[in-house]
């Protein structure tokens, strides 16, 4: 597509002159800038190409009325001294390609997508121009064409009726119109004018009416927004018709002779210090924050407010998180490593954001509640001890079991493992187990009913493995998943542990869920390769039945058998339910062969009824 070439601004220092640095001290006068110093060019097309050889050459461009210096491959203005000459302090610098935008600083640079291919930006902190080539914004060096002398303005006309003033003929090939009244631009090629459509990277053409319209540099945005100069240097124009459609915010600063895309951080920012202290914050000057969402418990000086607080580091301010408000320290490389707690639940950060530290990494240990009284439980096969705790008129565990011994227990070869292979989370979380692991029964029962089930399973003696009428009785005494949950283990989740059963998010496949989700084994089979589990997840509102296949995972909490002793967990802390749960009557504790445990083939052949109940 044939366009326009462009100027726009830098302001460099005041360098070698073009004639000391060519070694042409003989030039007349009438080949010189008023000063009488710096060789004298009549129009940017008779520049030569700014190449290694003659960086730091100075010039006058007479069409212009500037002065300019070659720096990096870029004739860029300087300002001479004043000599009642009267020319501008504010000319323009040679741009020899479109730029599709121009932005302030690297900073403003958005994320070179499939989109962009081929777009270019230019950058006016850096006076240089950036492409985006195969998903990465590279350095671009334009070369100078022959068109560059038609920059100097856009024509415009209010409908395409008048058009017949501005025939589009050879000389006016590659020139630019804008229609006001339908907001388009209009470029003369081959006598004809078209709309100015841009190429995809995908090389289908698209109307302007459904692509963003090209911006042909800074002519587009002097005709909408009128023409940048000295008097409206640091002034914001917005673009309410949204004819240009560059800039996110429609809005566009002039500076130094270019009106410059803005962002909302750039708006909101603008004019805050970059001098001051690492991880400072301070609250947004436009920008109304819609969409942070601050935790109420938070008490950090930010978390109040309908603007967006920001954080400084490394030289440039970006927006605060949530977390950074809420921990009033922002999570910059600075603190890289830092650690705060909300609401029982560890945060770190990682250089750049706040990470919760989920259940298998946290350095807590001891996730029992303070306010129940917990008995004990001693596994004779290996000498473990587990906490116990009351509840309705059952005696659980108050831990997942970790029991291995394979060689004894022949069943739990290949039927168990640690979460993601380590020992260490064993001890933390407790041992995962399959079906048939956990019941203590070889593996074929994966596949096919076992109807003369012994419910002991791999618990300790006096102990078994609960079946769903159990896990029923847990659910109906304590509804609230909230009172099961160990305080500060579940992914954002409010736990109490009111009950004292510190259920623990052990997860229940390998490297998947911890910190999230934990399934229990129960005694009683759905059919022949599939038994029931009772599960909770970070956002559960109670424990929930449902059926698994029996090779699949489950952490096991025993139950203590009817009449069976517990040992308090010292002389003067006897076994009794939180102050929440009321102890067990002392009819409740009587066996009973009726209750014990449901039959294999009553779980099988459970009511519809049942069903619906739960």
């Amino acid at each position: 597509m044939k366009g326009m070439r462009l100027f726009a601004i830098a302001t460099v220092s005041l360098l070698t002159g073009w004639f000391i640095g060519c070694g042409d001290s003989t030039s007349s006068d009438e080949d010189m800038d008023p000063t009488g110093k710096y060789l004298m060019f009549e129009t940017v097309n008779d520049l030569p190409q700014c190449i290694k050889s003659k960086d730091g050459d100075s010039v006058y461009l007479a069409s212009e009325q500037m002065y300019l210096t070659c720096t990096n491959g870029f004739w860029s203005e300087f300002i001479a001294p004043d000599d009642g000459s009267g020319l501008s302090n504010h000319g323009k610098l040679n741009i020899y390609a479109e730029a599709d935008d121009t932005i302030p600083s690297l900073s403003m640079l958005g994320t070179c997508s499939y989109s962009y291919e081929g777009q270019i930006v230019f950058v006016a902190s850096l006076n240089s121009y950036m492409k985006c080539y195969d998903y990465d914004w590279v350095e671009f060096t334009p070369k100078k064409t022959s068109s560059s002398s038609k920059a100097s303005s856009m024509d415009t006309v209010a409908t395409y009726s008048k058009l017949s003033s501005l025939p589009c003929n050879s000389s006016r090939e590659g020139d630019s119109v804008f229609v006001k009244e339908d907001a388009v631009v209009l470029v003369c090629e081959d006598e004809t004018w078209i709309e100015n459509n841009t190429w995809s990277s995908s090389s289908k053409r698209s109307s302007s009416s459904s692509a963003r319209v090209y911006d042909s540099g800074n002519v587009l945005r002097d005709t909408v927004l009128g023409v940048c100069d000295a008097s409206k240097e640091g002034t914001l124009a917005k673009d309410s018709a949204r004819v240009i459609r560059v800039a996110s915010t429609d809005i566009y600063e002039c500076r130094s002779g270019l009106w410059l895309s803005t962002t909302e951080t750039y708006l909101d920012t603008r004019g805050f210090p970059t001098d001051t202290t690492e991880g400072a914050f301070k609250r947004g000057i436009w920008v109304e924050d819609r969409s942070t969402s601050i935790d109420e418990a938070c008490e950090a000086p930010f978390n109040k407010g309908n603007t967006y607080t920001y954080v400084f580091t490394q030289g440039n301010w970006k927006k605060a998180s949530a977390m950074d408000i809420c921990f009033n320290k922002a999570c910059i490389p600075i603190n890289n490593g830092a650690t705060n707690k909300l609401k029982g639940v560890v945060y770190k950060c990682n250089g750049s954001s706040w990470s919760e530290i989920l259940f298998y990494a946290q350095e807590t240990t001891d996730y029992f509640s303070h306010d129940v009284a917990y008995g004990s439980l001693t596994d004779t096969r290996d000498g473990k001890t587990y906490k116990t705790v009351t509840i309705g008129d059952r005696v659980w565990m108050a831990e997942n079991l970790n029991f291995a011994d394979s060689t004894n227990f022949p069943n739990l070869q290949f039927g168990n493992f640690c979460y993601a292979g380590k020992p260490e989370n064993c001890e933390k979380g407790g041992r995962f187990y399959t079906w048939t692991s956990a019941m203590n029964i070889v593996s074929n029962f994966q596949s096919n009913l076992k109807s003369d089930l012994d419910s002991a399973g791999i618990c300790p003696s006096g102990w078994h493995v609960p079946d769903t009428a159990e896990w029923r009785s847990l659910v109906t005494t304590v509804p609230k998943a909230v009172d099961l949950m160990a305080e500060g283990a579940w992914h954002a989740a409010s736990a109490t542990n009111l009950s004292g059963f510190t259920a623990l998010p052990a997860g229940d496949e390998d490297m998947e869920d911890g910190g999230y989700h934990s399934v229990f084994c129960t005694s009683s089979q759905y059919n022949a390769s599939r038994n029931y589990v009772y599960e909770m997840t970070y956002s559960s509102s109670g424990l929930s039945r449902d059926y698994h296949y029996k090779s699949d995972y489950c952490s096991v909490r025993c139950v203590k058998n009817r009449g069976t002793a517990v040992v308090p967990a010292s002389s003067s802390s006897v076994v009794e339910s939180s102050s929440n749960v009321p102890p067990p009557s002392s009819e409740s504790i009587v066996p009973s062969s009726s209750s014990v445990v449901l039959s294999s083939s009553e779980e099988v052949n459970l009511s519809s009824a049942e069903e619906d109940g739960e």
